[in-house]
């Protein structure tokens, strides 16, 4: 098993490699936020807000919406050649999005540390164990596979609107953050007490038995072709 994952793994490392564009993105992004508001901040904590950017970017993008484009390319024959298990392909996703955003978290902390009050391994310490919260969205974002008849173009603007407002609002007083992801993806690292955890137990209970339905039900080939 743990054979097929690596070379699930390494199939979208090299592909993650190859299509630089997302890597950037989900880099200079928080890096381009972070300087235009840099005057707020005043300790490592702060960087929350931009963690949150790239995780969202790595787990919506690149593990829900990968999973699409894939199906749709016709792409999955060779992941299949390597295993049918459905479970296990998307595994090696979470795996591989899971060390890109640690790769970017890594050039975020040391350009936050290097222009700002902040501790670097604190930051390197915070932003791995968010990486690790927020796993539940990556098991959520498998429920896109469901949308049989939307294509991956149609899915992915969607998407990149609901990015964006939520980014441009994220640091500001607006009544839209109250249903901002990213407003609730930063705060993870701030729960205290019994109702804060209950609650983040049954969201990610959700999020991941939603996930695994939609995985056993992920169709290989694309409708979109038929």
């Amino acid at each position: 098993m743990l054979n097929i994952v690596k070379a699930h793994y390494i199939l979208n490392m090299k592909i993650l490699l190859k299509e630089k564009l997302p890597l950037l993105w989900s880099t200079a992004l928080p890096v381009i936020f972070l300087f235009i508001n840099g005057q707020y901040v005043q300790d490592t904590m702060f960087l929350n807000f931009f963690w949150a950017i790239i995780i969202f970017a790595c787990y919506i993008f690149g593990v829900g919406l990968q999973a699409v484009r894939l199906r749709e390319a016709g792409l999955l024959k060779t992941y299949f050649s390597i295993n049918h298990s459905r479970m296990l392909f998307f595994i090696s996703l979470v795996l591989t999005q899971m060390t890109s955003a640690f790769i970017s978290m890594l050039i975020l902390n040391s350009i936050a540390a290097l222009f700002f009050p902040v501790n670097f391994l604190e930051a390197m310490m915070y932003s791995t164990v968010l990486i690790v919260l927020t796993l539940p969205v990556a098991f959520l974002s498998a429920n896109l596979t469901m949308l049989h008849k939307s294509s991956y173009q149609t899915l992915s603007t969607v998407i990149a609107v609901i990015f964006f407002v939520s980014l441009f609002t994220l640091t500001m007083d607006n009544v839209i953050n109250y249903v901002n992801p990213l407003v609730y993806l930063s705060q993870l690292l701030f729960l205290q007490g019994v109702y804060d955890y209950l609650v983040y137990v049954i969201i990610s209970a959700i999020c991941m038995v939603t996930g695994i339905y939609s995985l056993r039900n992920y169709q290989v080939n694309s409708v979109m072709r038929r």
